[in-house]
């Protein structure tokens, strides 16, 4: 069987359509799309995007987020967090760079630094996630 490099994983992209839910935590070495639900943290060592219809309940820690939907949790991010005009967050944030459009409802804390990311998945696992 072949094994994927590192840089190999941020190629990958999965997505949580519009109509699924899914109880747990997420890790991901690669990229995430939410359209549906997800009741627990999620961490990928990629980008996370939610649709205007996608909701997560729980902390979400990212290389770069783009949020259309709800959330209800932190979100930690290494680069850039977007809040598009119809984004929901309640919950802190710490991101180096925050996009707030007009419309988007924030309700926290913000920090502008860099912070501790999980870099990656055997990172993830060794805090007692597991994939």
């Amino acid at each position: 069987m072949l094994k994927k490099n590192k840089s190999q994983f941020l190629d990958d992209f999965s997505i949580v359509s519009e109509g699924m839910k899914i109880s747990g935590s997420i890790v991901t070495h690669g990229n995430l799309r939410v359209d549906g639900q997800i009741m627990g943290d999620v961490v990928a060592v990629g980008n996370i995007t939610i649709g205007e219809k996608g909701l997560i309940e729980g902390n979400l820690k990212a290389k770069t987020m783009t949020i259309g939907g709800k959330v209800l949790g932190a979100a930690e991010v290494q680069d850039k967090l977007i809040l598009e005009k119809d984004a929901i967050l309640t919950g802190d944030i710490i991101s180096k760079i925050l996009v707030i459009e007009e419309g988007a409802n924030f309700s926290g804390r913000c920090e502008m630094k860099l912070p501790d990311i999980i870099s990656s998945a055997e990172s993830a696992e060794d805090a007692g996630v597991r994939i």
